[in-house]
């Protein structure tokens, strides 16, 4: 598996063990019995948790605002089903394996986040503003 690949899922795993647990429930041994590797190869990508959450911040924006570009694309003007579409992102969350909202679980341990994360999910909810 390439470098980018196996960073993605990392990224991945530990992106729905964070809408499952929470920021403080998980640990790289976590993620690293999922991905089927060793912890140190989790390492190897992100140096510390701290580092990971605000990759993983900002891989989940850029996939939220890809979607959120399609949502406009698709429902140009018709702002009741373009609300629908956006609603429908978090109710498909509950009913993949009852995960929350990612950034809703974070913030619920928004004191708890390292101040590089805390920077990155703030520019998340900015990026919700009008």
């Amino acid at each position: 598996m390439s470098q980018g690949l196996m960073k993605e899922k990392i990224l991945r795993v530990a992106q729905r063990l964070i809408q499952t647990r929470g920021y403080n429930g998980f640990s790289f041994k976590d993620v690293a019995h999922e991905v089927g590797i060793r912890t140190s190869s989790i390492h190897y990508h992100f140096a510390s948790k701290a580092e990971l959450g605000v990759s993983l911040i900002k891989f989940h924006r850029e996939e939220v605002e890809k979607h959120l570009l399609s949502i406009n694309a698709q429902y140009q003007g018709d702002h009741a089903k373009a609300l629908r579409a956006f609603s429908d992102i978090f109710v498909s969350a509950l009913d993949d394996q009852n995960k929350l909202c990612f950034c809703s679980m974070l913030v619920h341990e928004l004191q708890a986040l390292p101040e590089g994360a805390r920077g990155e999910l703030k520019k998340t909810f900015r990026m919700f503003e009008l």
